[in-house]
């Protein structure tokens, strides 16, 4: 099935890539940072105290040497993902969101069982392909160090999928560093991959560049995530903010590649419109997912992975606009062909808020969206005559051998749907938000925490407590 998004043309592609040499040489970007000073200069930017202007030559010589692919890996070597060679996006749920909104409708700070109830439903999830440190971030009634290093010590207890490091500083990288090697026993290799948002537009602080020399050191995968806002920090015009997306994402993957050529990076964009009534981030917009559905294709030029925000929303509840929106941002991330889709299970609120009964949607919703865009299989026309003519006109397909032998590989079923009679669906007496809460309960009590051998957990938590203190 031929199921492809593109909205820009070709010479809109070359077009974006232009205006983005011309940003970079012109107008440059801020980056508080010594180090990215002089090695800049060494290969000729200008540098005028924090603003550097790259030549476009350095640009292109460096967009050409980071990979297509590589292997993230997981706790569980069997759930290791090669990033940029799959023919379907791979799976992230909801990241960094700090506050809960609960089944009373009330939004709450996220505290550490709510932390971990996400981590299991995560893991447990037949969707879910990688996790994130930071799901959801706690913070209630803990500071901020507490949050990011018990995160990443809990995510190891409950999830053995690869991590997104969405906290990225020495220590957090040197401690999910650890801890990976000793589950896995394996020296090398992408561990993780770090996740590092510019200030839009156009500044690197200095927080995020140390994180980024850092990682750079330590040979781990970075993404970078601008989150422009049209109207406030990018121009209000789509194809405009996706200049300003694309140079920020160009300029820091040329410093990343001075530093360490041909280390593997992630394009990316959390970018979106603003209302201009309200002045708020509007999230699902289809304008946003449009803005983020065009830097694919610029990451598709650069031939390097695309990650973006996939299944968020603005709705404040888990309802008909939340629905509306995840669905079509998740249909996006099928039909732009994404390499990773972030944020594709459980937000609510622009990024702000995740919800329990949201993520059991989104689930429905990716089964959906991933049973309508299966290529049908080719026919074998004797063989379809054969069983058509056999039924005939008075027959009936329903105990057919035919029917019995595929009809459970042919249809998808719904895990909270629908599809009774009108008179059963009385009778049971569930509207869909029990349904889901039904659907919830069983997820979270057939939950089955990873095998980890009592050895390593205590020195998982030895580790753990050395980063917390």
């Amino acid at each position: 099935m031929n199921f492809t998004y593109e909205p820009l043309t070709k010479k809109q592609i070359e077009d974006v890539h232009q205006a983005t040499l011309d940003v970079l040489e012109k107008c440059g970007v801020e980056m508080c940072d010594e180090r990215a000073h002089e090695i800049f200069k060494k290969h000729g930017a200008t540098v005028e105290g924090n603003i550097i202007k790259i030549p476009p030559k350095v640009v292109e010589d460096c967009m050409k040497l980071a990979p297509r692919s590589f292997i993230l890996d997981a706790a569980n070597p069997d759930r290791s993902v090669n990033i940029g060679a799959t023919d379907r996006p791979l799976i992230a749920p909801n990241a960094t969101s700090p506050f809960i909104i609960d089944e009373e409708f009330k939004r709450r700070k996220v505290n550490f069982d709510d932390m971990r109830n996400f981590f299991k439903l995560s893991q447990s999830s037949n969707c879910v392909d990688i996790g994130g440190q930071l799901i959801v971030f706690p913070t209630d009634n803990c500071t901020y160090k507490e949050g990011v290093i018990t995160a990443i010590y809990e995510y190891f207890l409950h999830m053995d999928k690869p991590m997104n490091l969405c906290s990225v500083d020495r220590n957090t990288i040197d401690m999910t560093m650890e801890i990976m090697h000793l589950l896995t026993e394996k020296e090398g290799g992408y561990p993780l991959f770090a996740s590092l948002s510019p200030i839009s537009p156009l500044r690197f602080d200095e927080e995020l560049l140390d994180g980024l020399f850092y990682a750079a050191e330590k040979n781990q995968v970075m993404e970078v995530t601008p989150c422009s806002a049209a109207g406030l920090t990018g121009p209000i015009t789509g194809i405009d903010n996706v200049v300003l997306t694309n140079a920020e994402n160009v300029a820091m993957f040329t410093l990343i590649q001075l530093i360490n050529p041909g280390l593997p990076v992630v394009y990316s964009t959390y970018t979106c419109i603003t209302d201009m009534r309200t002045l708020q981030l509007c999230t699902g917009a289809s304008e946003s997912i449009k803005m983020c559905a065009m830097a694919r294709q610029m990451a598709g030029y650069y031939e390097v992975p695309f990650d973006m925000p996939s299944g968020s929303t603005d709705a404040k509840n888990c309802d008909v606009q939340a629905a509306l929106e995840s669905t079509a941002a998740i249909m996006n991330a099928f039909a732009a062909k994404l390499d990773i889709a972030m944020f594709m299970l459980g937000s609510l609120d622009s990024f702000n808020s995740a919800n329990y009964r949201k993520f059991i949607l989104d689930e429905e919703i990716i089964k959906h969206v991933q049973a309508y865009i299966k290529p049908a299989k080719d026919m074998n026309i004797d063989k379809t005559v054969d069983l058509i003519t056999e039924v005939g006109q008075h027959g009936t397909y329903v105990k057919h051998k035919n029917t019995l032998r595929n009809y459970r590989k042919e249809h998808s079923f719904p895990d909270f749907g629908v599809r009774s009679t009108y008179e059963e669906y009385v009778i049971e007496n569930k509207d869909i938000t029990q349904r889901i809460d039904d659907q919830l309960k069983k997820r979270m009590d057939a939950y089955v925490a990873p095998e980890i051998p009592e050895d390593k957990k205590v020195k998982m938590k030895e580790i753990f407590d050395k980063y917390l203190h």
